[in-house]
């Protein structure tokens, strides 16, 4: 007898939360792929890394860290601390002994260090070429 009661109160219960779970999941489903929506569609700035008309693409894309990350600071502030780390990180003969990151033996970053130098020079070469444009009669070398 308290058997048969036990097993009618499981399925009684299972039947109320699994509709109850199951309509939680789609309206979270459903939220999430409208707040996506919103944002391909609005292309919200807050959303966005920042970028900068004095550099290209290839030196933000080169020197911006991820998503999100870029969102802490300006374009400007994340090529000065490349161009600042490229002193320490980017030597040609390979020495990585200055390099303050703390990841800077691993695999990953081996990997992804001659990108990131070569995203680095373009953006040194483009704040040379910015800075003389403000200031035509300093020489800049």
């Amino acid at each position: 007898m308290i058997h048969s009661i036990v097993k009618h109160h499981i399925k009684t219960n299972i039947r109320t939360i699994m509709p109850n779970r199951i309509t939680s999941l789609l309206y979270l489903l459903v939220l999430a792929t409208t707040i996506s929506s919103v944002q391909s569609r609005l292309s919200l700035a807050c959303f966005k890394c920042p970028t900068s008309d004095d550099y290209s693409p290839e030196c933000i894309d080169a020197i911006s860290p991820p998503w999100p990350i870029c969102l802490l600071h300006s374009a400007d502030y994340f090529v000065d601390s490349a161009i600042d780390s490229a002193t320490r990180c980017c030597l040609e003969d390979g020495d990585l002994s200055e390099c303050k990151c703390p990841k800077k033996d691993t695999a990953k970053f081996l990997n992804k260090i001659g990108d990131y130098c070569k995203g680095v020079e373009i953006c040194t070469m483009e704040k040379m070429v910015n800075m003389k444009n403000e200031n035509p009669s300093a020489s800049v070398e």
